[in-house]
């Protein structure tokens, strides 16, 4: 993995499988994003709950050329009573992969001409103003 790659931990102790983990993952983003500069994951224990242990945070924050990537996800106390640091860490990872793949599509749809894509208020209005055009010509 050539990826410059930091781990850091926050409020618990270092956990070799947790780097690991991130350090795998990381180089899944690597493939899937060969302009993937830098990468720096920080977990955090946010805090102990009696009854569902201990909560976590994970964000990672990426670099491609021209902008910086970010992404944070926090345990949900209801839907993820059973999920531990290491689920948290793949979700995490999923979902940097899809913004990672937003961006190359952006990137791409840059490259063929395309320019961003109209949202569909964007195109309504268009079509709004071309309707008017023609109906005063």
């Amino acid at each position: 993995m050539q990826l410059p790659l930091e781990v850091h931990f926050h409020n618990m102790d270092h956990s070799d499988a947790l780097e690991e983990r991130a350090r795998e993952a990381a180089t899944k983003l690597e493939n899937a994003c060969p302009q993937l500069q830098s990468c720096r994951v920080f977990i955090e224990a946010a805090h102990y709950r009696k009854g569902t242990g201990n909560m976590y945070e994970v964000r990672i924050d990426m670099r491609v050329p021209g902008q910086e990537v970010a992404v944070h996800l926090t345990q949900d106390e209801d839907a993820t009573k059973n999920e531990d640091a290491h689920s948290l860490v793949t979700r995490t990872f999923k979902l940097a992969e899809k913004r990672l793949r937003a961006y190359l599509d952006k990137k791409m749809d840059k490259r063929k001409g395309r320019g961003d894509k109209p949202g569909k208020a964007e195109a309504d209005a268009q079509a709004a103003q071309d309707a008017q055009d023609q109906a005063g010509l």
